[in-house]
């Protein structure tokens, strides 16, 4: 219910409604967690087990496949490049990264790496944040376009945060170290602060 209501309110031009959507979004990591922790220990999740959209799973952790459909229904709406829109799509990413910690999801870094060059700032932030736990938890290497992009969004970005994720994916992903990140960093800071 909760699920359908968040894609209801996605749907509605109503401004008032529109204010209280994002509250909406909080339960939902917290129902993932929630059914996860709740679960029997015969039924619990195997490692690294495939979660697949729209299947019917009957033990609870398994009924995150709710979750993850809603989020992968956002993703591939219409982007009306309004707030809410922005928010709602960063929300969606937020909830399939952390849903990465306990499942596989293959169409997860696909979904992230649309979202890596988004005008939303929001939605941008969550999918840097996103790639970087799935590099943190896969063994999937860096390929040599998205190295570059990373590396060129880390240098010409106004963000910070934004810069200093792109350089946690690298080292996420094992291309440079910590050193080398706060090193990077550090020019980062003397090209756009004069520091």
């Amino acid at each position: 219910m909760l699920c359908d209501t968040i894609l209801l309110m996605a749907k509605t031009k109503n401004r008032v409604i529109r204010y209280i959507e994002d509250d909406f979004w909080k339960p939902i990591l917290i129902l993932s967690y929630f059914l996860i922790e709740q679960s029997d220990t015969e039924v619990t999740i195997d490692e690294n087990e495939e979660l697949l959209p729209n299947e019917d799973y009957a033990n609870e952790p398994k009924k995150n496949i709710i979750i993850l459909g809603l989020c992968y229904q956002i993703l591939n709406s219409k982007n009306d490049r309004a707030k809410n829109c922005n928010q709602r799509r960063s929300n969606a990413l937020e909830t399939i990264a952390t849903l990465l910690d306990y499942y596989i999801i293959k169409d997860a870094k696909p979904l992230f790496l649309q979202s890596i060059l988004s005008k939303g700032r929001n939605q941008q932030y969550s999918a840097f944040e996103a790639l970087s736990n799935y590099y943190e938890i896969s063994e999937d290497e860096l390929d040599e376009g998205l190295l570059i992009k990373l590396d060129t969004i880390a240098k010409e970005t106004d963000n910070q945060d934004i810069a200093s994720t792109c350089l946690e994916i690298l080292i996420n992903a094992g291309v440079i170290d910590e050193m080398e990140a706060i090193c990077k960093m550090d020019d980062w800071k003397h090209e756009h602060w004069g520091l």
